[in-house]
């Protein structure tokens, strides 16, 4: 038995109270002298043992409440033995669509457990027929939460995808045996058309388990294998056999506002050339203006802000990039507790800003390029191989095994509410 409130057993020290009143009630009488005892009778000796007998029941049953009472502030447990299963599957939702992988399924022994790969590991009827979106899962994450299955193996089928393994590798008091499904799926897709000028310039990802690559191709806006629609901002390939409409886009300059103060100037020309080669590197306009004063500003028209300054700044919702100086940061630009919010966090120099590669950290301020990274983050589809999922075996024991407990209070409440009552008859009967 177990407690999860030990320290209420303090409280069992109460038992004093009711033996000590019981001694009390129980101290001899004092004796007095009597001239004659000729007119009294002798006490009959079995009623005198009655008395003395109901008295050390109502102490028994009053101790007996009170040690009940305890118990149940202090939640006892008991320990409940149950079998583990021989073997779980978990499957990866993902793999659900491949026809191998049910007839597989179908095949499994029918004294197993199949479940699914996400948090809580449901049972493999709670998935819907319907669904079509299968977020990559965190792998090791949920290798941490398999330590709580109660089954004597584990057998994991999985995509394996790369971006799943996030964090450290975990260490497990059990073997898990990882099946990496040869899914073979290849993703082959145009990620954005841009125009400049007269040509237009077709992005293409191609990913499989074991590489990702991107593929740049200039055609003519005028050639024979596109054709554009009647607004011109769509374009289609005609070698497509699924004549997918893309839409047109066009690299339009980007707004950058610059507040900055005269003791300030010189990271305010360094700004500004760290802009510059941004826009030739990415052969995009990048146009920044900088101001002493904001007044009469609309800032919603620019990409981005900086502020150089330490006096009150602005309220607004666009990327901001703002001078917070700390020495004990780790990088120029660092993410505050706001979204869209930047600390620049030292004074420029051209040390510093070849030291710490000052325009790739400007580069990832701008977030030029979110939609288009969470696009190639969707059909990457590298694979890790079995041996690299294997995860590291200990003997310890980790803290989320739980032991299945059996909460007994119920039947103590039972207990102490015909205690209560038997104390209750027994008190009456003798009027104590």
């Amino acid at each position: 038995m177990s407690f999860l409130n030990p320290s209420y057993l303090w409280a069992l020290l109460g038992l004093v109270v009711p033996v000590a009143i019981h001694l009390w009630s129980n101290k001899e009488g004092r004796t007095i002298k009597l001239g004659s005892v000729k007119f009294l009778e002798n006490s009959d000796v079995k009623q005198t043992n009655s008395i003395k007998l109901n008295e050390l029941l109502l102490l028994l049953l009053r101790l007996l409440m009170i040690t009940v009472l305890v118990f149940i502030l202090a939640e006892p447990h008991i320990k409940r033995d149950s079998e583990n299963i021989p073997i779980t599957y978990l499957i990866e939702p993902s793999l659900l669509k491949n026809e191998s992988l049910n007839t597989l399924v179908d095949s499994l022994q029918q004294n197993s457990s199949i479940r699914l790969l996400q948090t809580g590991f449901p049972d493999l009827d709670t998935y819907k027929e319907g669904n079509t979106e299968f977020p990559i899962p965190n792998y090791w994450q949920l290798a941490n939460e398999m330590e709580v299955l109660r089954s004597d193996s584990i057998v994991v089928f999985t995509n394996g995808y790369l971006q799943g393994f996030k964090g450290k590798r975990p260490l497990l008091n059990r073997d898990i045996e990882w099946m990496v499904f040869d899914s073979e799926v290849q993703a082959n897709e145009i990620l954005e058309v841009v125009r400049k000028g007269d040509v237009v310039v077709v992005l293409e990802l191609v990913s499989d388990q074991k590489k990702i690559s991107f593929h740049e191709e200039i055609l003519p806006l005028n050639s024979d294998a596109l054709q554009l629609n009647q607004n011109k901002d769509s374009l289609r390939f005609l070698a497509d056999n699924e004549q997918i409409w893309h839409p047109l886009k066009a690299k339009d300059s980007i707004a950058i506002l610059i507040y900055y103060e005269e003791e300030l100037e010189t990271t305010k020309i360094y700004l500004e050339s760290s802009f510059k080669a941004i826009s030739k590197y990415l052969e995009r306009p990048l146009e920044v203006l900088a101001v002493q004063d904001t007044t009469g500003i609309d800032f919603s028209s620019y990409h981005s802000l900086v502020w150089l300054s330490e006096a009150p700044r602005f309220n607004t919702s666009q990327r901001s990039l703002l001078y917070f100086p700390d020495s004990l940061a780790n990088s120029l630009i660092e993410p505050s507790s706001s979204k869209h919010t930047f600390h620049l966090t030292k004074l420029l120099t051209t040390e510093i800003i070849l030291a710490e590669n000052f325009p790739e950290q400007l580069l990832k301020f701008l977030d030029l390029n979110k939609d288009l990274e969470s696009k190639v983050q969707t059909l990457d589809k590298r694979t890790r191989d079995k041996k690299e999922l294997s995860t590291q075996f200990t003997e310890i024991v980790s803290e989320n095994v739980q032991p299945r407990l059996l909460s007994i209070s119920k039947w103590l409440w039972l207990l102490l509410v015909l205690l209560i009552i038997t104390e209750r008859i027994f008190a009456r009967y003798r009027k104590q």
